[in-house]
């Protein structure tokens, strides 16, 4: 995964810009906590909501070029406050995703499994579980980027733990394993 698929902060690391695919996801559970703002001020049970989530884009790896696509499927549930402010987002994720390099044709199926928790109240976002898994045949996992990575509220990793290779390459990862 590549383009479509993060940026919980509106200024990241530059590690961080490799989880720009999940930009849509995280700008929707925001957008469905503010929205529950107009909700009356009483204690409000958690609100859930399941969608998918399509998207698609390229990523220049210089000498070829990759397209992507994938589906988000999204179970989120927004906490609330005894005043019936948004709190909390929690969203688990799966996504399926082709990348194909343009040049020779050859694809690469990704896939994800993780929990993103959207902290409202301190601006944090902390992420859990298989962000991007990618197997060649013959070759074995080419991309593994899973465990926990905690940002801040400008998109700064302040916590990380197991291997992030998307995160730590910037994406270049995508390249390499289409190469």
């Amino acid at each position: 995964m590549s383009a479509e698929m993060a940026s919980w902060g509106k200024q990241r690391s530059a590690g961080a810009k490799a989880f720009r695919r999940l930009l849509p996801l995280a700008a929707g559970s925001v957008l469905l906590a503010f929205l529950a703002l107009a909700s009356p001020a009483a204690a409000v049970p958690p609100e859930r909501e399941t969608f998918d989530e399509p998207f698609s884009g390229t990523q220049d790896c210089g000498t070829f070029t990759i397209e992507f696509s994938g589906t988000n499927h999204v179970r989120s549930t927004t906490h609330f406050d005894n005043e019936g402010n948004p709190v909390r987002i929690v969203d688990r994720v799966s996504a399926e995703e082709t990348d194909t390099n343009t040049t020779t044709g050859k694809t690469l199926d990704v896939r994800a499994n993780f929990t993103a928790v959207f902290d409202l109240v301190e601006g944090t976002t902390t992420v859990n579980g298989q962000v991007f898994m990618a197997n060649d045949p013959g070759r074995g996992a080419v991309i593994q980027d899973t465990g926990k990575v905690v940002f801040d509220e400008d998109g700064n990793v302040v916590r990380i733990a197991g291997p992030h290779e998307v995160l730590e390459t910037e994406a270049e990862i995508f390249c390499d394993a289409l190469a």
